[in-house]
């Protein structure tokens, strides 16, 4: 699988040392740790992420709450963001409907899968929020199971706004199309419907 596994030690021990690269981004060190109220308040935008658009066309209102200026880290965002002369929030909006596609990386889980929590611990330190999600992938060993695995997502928020972004992603040996063609070349994908809830 493409995806790293991380426990929530692993994401635990890490949030402090992202919390200090942040507050000495670009040495100017102007990153100050604001009130509770304000951290909480930072958990639950970054939690607003993980609201799955119900159509293809509500993706744009991911960006309300993101910045103008986003910086993403992502590999295979600033790749794409690079083929299309896209960054940021227009990178994002071009992009993950692909992703969300039925054959996409982010696509929704087989009706069979167990439930996971995309919000299974959402960690805030200073202006950064560590999202840790847990996940159920089919199990290579074991046809028609499903083994636990995590995946994190980390922000750094600036005025009540996300700011930046980091993930474990990598730009997979087997380029995916959206790596291979300018977005004028390739074919429209709508994001995959979500699952029935009864089904989980």
């Amino acid at each position: 699988m493409r995806y790293m596994l991380f426990g929530a030690i692993l994401v635990a021990n890490m949030l402090p040392v992202v919390a200090v690269h942040a507050a000495t981004a670009n040495g100017k060190g102007d990153s100050v740790c604001p009130d509770q109220a304000t951290i909480e308040a930072n958990k639950k935008l970054a939690s607003a992420m993980f609201t799955r658009p119900v159509k293809p066309d509500e993706f744009g209102k991911a960006t309300d709450v993101m910045d103008k200026d986003y910086i993403q880290h992502n590999p295979e965002f600033r790749r794409f963001g690079e083929i299309n002369h896209l960054h940021g929030r227009e990178e994002f909006n071009a992009l993950m409907p692909m992703m969300m596609a039925a054959d996409g990386p982010f696509a929704p889980p087989p009706p069979d899968a167990p439930k996971g929590n995309p919000l299974y611990k959402v960690m805030g330190d200073c202006d950064m929020v560590i999202v840790l999600q847990q996940r159920y992938l089919p199990d290579p060993q074991y046809k028609g199971k499903y083994y636990e695995a995590f995946w994190f997502d980390a922000w750094r928020v600036k005025d009540g706004k996300l700011m930046e972004h980091w993930d474990a992603a990598e730009i997979p040996t087997k380029l995916p199309e959206f790596l291979l063609k300018p977005l004028a070349e390739l074919p429209k994908k709508q994001a995959a419907p979500a699952p029935d809830k009864k089904a989980n």
